[in-house]
């Protein structure tokens, strides 16, 4: 994703990269002036908990921060450019997103069930 970002940015294009906070990224990224970063929030507090307890919290989490960066905090888009996966929650909220503002979806689709599952 970070080589299409640069990629779309380098020929005009006003991206919003969107993503967790981690890995830092490169200076390309974060210096070029068609390009602005918005980080997820994380539950970082939840780890402790059972997996019951703690995927339902996560998922709603997620998806309330997916829709209010989508809705509110974002310009409205043409386009929305996704990598799958992960898809859950992202490529539903997306979706809705889609629907609700009239902006195409795109999806980088990386199929690693193949790699997961070894399968020839």
């Amino acid at each position: 994703m970070q080589f299409h970002s640069l990629s779309l940015a380098d020929h005009g294009f006003q991206v919003s990269l969107v993503g967790f906070p981690g890995t830092d990224l490169p200076v390309a990224l974060k210096a070029h002036p068609f390009i602005e970063i918005h980080h997820l929030p994380t539950l970082d507090f939840i780890r402790g908990l059972p997996f019951l307890l703690m995927a339902p919290l996560k998922l709603s989490f997620q998806i309330f921060n997916l829709f209010y960066l989508f809705l509110v905090v974002l310009p409205k888009m043409k386009f929305i450019l996704i990598q799958n996966p992960p898809a859950i929650p992202t490529l539903l909220v997306v979706q809705l997103v889609a629907l609700l503002t009239g902006a195409k979806i795109i999806i980088d689709w990386h199929n690693l069930a193949y790699s997961i599952l070894a399968l020839r």
